[in-house]
């Protein structure tokens, strides 16, 4: 990593909430897994953990990649590309855009 980034990276990763794998955060991944298998979906175990621990502690998930997130139950954070587009949309002032976060 540029050494410029370091700074903001590590700023970044010490704002978030980081929640451990439990016994019964793996057993609810084990049967999201078995759920999605069973609709011919092949989900990896990592991100059926990380499915069951944003759900049993009733977290936002941020991804890019939603497709691996099938699960209608969890709630997934609005990119600001999009937010800012609906506002626009709407008449409304946009919502910051991902650079302007990064600043912060």
């Amino acid at each position: 990593m540029p050494p410029a980034e370091a700074q903001k990276t590590e700023s970044l990763l010490s704002a978030l909430d980081c929640y451990d794998l439990t016994a019964s955060s793996g057993r609810r991944a084990g049967a999201l897994e078995q759920q999605w298998a069973r609709k011919d979906r092949t989900p990896t175990l990592g991100d059926m953990i990380v499915a069951a621990i944003a759900l049993e502690r009733g977290c936002i998930l941020m991804t890019d990649h939603r497709k691996d997130f099938p699960m209608g139950e969890l709630d997934n954070f609005d990119r600001p590309e999009s937010r800012r587009i609906k506002a626009i949309s709407a008449g409304l002032k946009p919502c910051p855009s991902p650079t302007d976060l990064w600043d912060r």
